[in-house]
């Protein structure tokens, strides 16, 4: 009974020993699947790839799209995928291409990126104009990129503002209270679309 009880314990201890190593197996496993979906949900510039790692990611100028828009990836022959708003006009013209170099992206969740958005605002020319714009933008919180000021022989003014947004809202908010701006006569948001 001793060389039977001796047995036992063995083969317990075996059953045991190859658990632990299913175990250590399984969570390998685990451990490989949670890199590899992490890896296809990497973020590049706040825009997540559907299916791809180490992209070259770049925002195409003809749209400039911020986090809120709907966005196409483009892939391009050298330099990697250009990230379009999905009614930008441009794209448009390529949606029916048959050669799959349209790719899914999306916005990062939690992104904390700052994005190109160019503004157009069309006004009566008044004193005090561009300081209230800028005094507006700066209650905000939103950084002023690039301005220009053009004005017209009709007494009106042309303004292009480029603004470092963080999100759609964002310029939403910032284009309604501009048109509520005195002598403003619109302003709005400008891109191949």
């Amino acid at each position: 009974t001793a060389l039977k009880d001796f047995l036992e314990e063995e083969k317990k201890a075996k059953i045991n020993e190859d658990n632990r190593l299913s175990l250590i197996e399984a969570e390998k496993m685990i451990d490989a699947q949670k890199k590899k979906e992490k890896a296809k949900k990497k973020s590049y510039f706040g825009v997540v790839v559907a299916g791809m790692s180490n992209v070259q990611v770049r925002f195409a100028k003809c749209c400039n799209p911020v986090p809120g828009d709907q966005i196409i990836g483009f892939i391009t022959n050298f330099r990697g995928i250009s990230i379009h708003r999905s009614d930008c006009a441009n794209i448009d013209a390529i949606k029916n291409d048959k050669t799959h170099r349209i790719v899914e992206v999306s916005w990062e969740k939690e992104s904390q990126e700052l994005y190109s958005a160019r503004v157009q605002i069309h006004a009566l020319d008044r004193p005090n104009l561009v300081s209230d714009i800028i005094a507006l933008i700066n209650e905000l919180k939103i950084p002023l990129n690039a301005m220009n000021v053009e004005t017209r022989k009709d007494a009106s003014v042309m303004i292009h503002l480029s603004l470092l947004i963080r999100d759609i809202n964002l310029l939403e908010e910032c284009l309604k209270r501009l048109r509520k701006l005195s002598s403003v006569v619109d302003a709005f948001r400008i891109g191949n679309v």
